[in-house]
């Protein structure tokens, strides 16, 4: 990587997280088949809500990038407004650790973690938390360069506060 270039802004980076994407994709194709039934269904979907946020945050900083005008300041208000939205998928797959140990017998007489099942779920989930904490922080970053050519650095880090502090709640009561 070069030593100029932002890890969000280069190519590589961003192709490996379209690697892991598909490969946590393909694991959970096989685990569904495995098991026939539909428990990993869900993470097909919360990926993409994840990705969403982070396409939405690239266009806005591609927007900014070339030059800021008066349309592209109209532009970006109904863009960041949607972003918003989408930002807390991506820290909610973090979340989706907890489905391991839902699907697994933990009151019965052999401990579910023999079960190699539970470790392939629970890595597959555990590195999909992992994405969705890079494609959310990317997203930031993306948002963060934004806001550089408009205000100050304390106003960029009050708003990216109440941002985090808002996507933090929308977490947490999705999951309650």
């Amino acid at each position: 990587m070069n030593d100029n270039k932002h890890p969000v802004k280069d190519f590589r980076f961003i192709l490996t997280l379209l690697v892991v994407t598909l490969c946590c994709l393909g694991v959970a194709m096989y685990l569904r088949i495995k098991s026939d039934t539909n428990m990993y269904q869900f993470l097909t979907w919360d990926m993409f809500l994840a990705w969403v946020s982070y396409i939405i945050s690239s266009c806005i900083r591609y927007t900014f990038n070339k030059k800021v005008t008066k349309m592209s300041l109209i532009w970006m208000v109904p863009m960041s407004t949607v972003w918003l939205f989408f930002l807390p998928n991506s820290a909610y797959l973090f979340t989706e650790i907890l489905h391991s140990f839902r699907y697994f017998d933990t009151q019965g007489e052999t401990q579910f973690w023999i079960n190699i099942d539970f470790w392939y779920n629970l890595t597959l989930t555990f590195v999909v938390a992992i994405l969705g904490l890079l494609l959310s922080t990317c997203s930031i970053i993306h948002i963060h360069g934004a806001l550089n050519k408009l205000v100050s650095k304390y106003i960029i880090m009050m708003v990216i506060g109440v941002i985090l502090l808002l996507s933090s709640f929308v977490v947490l009561h999705w999951e309650i």
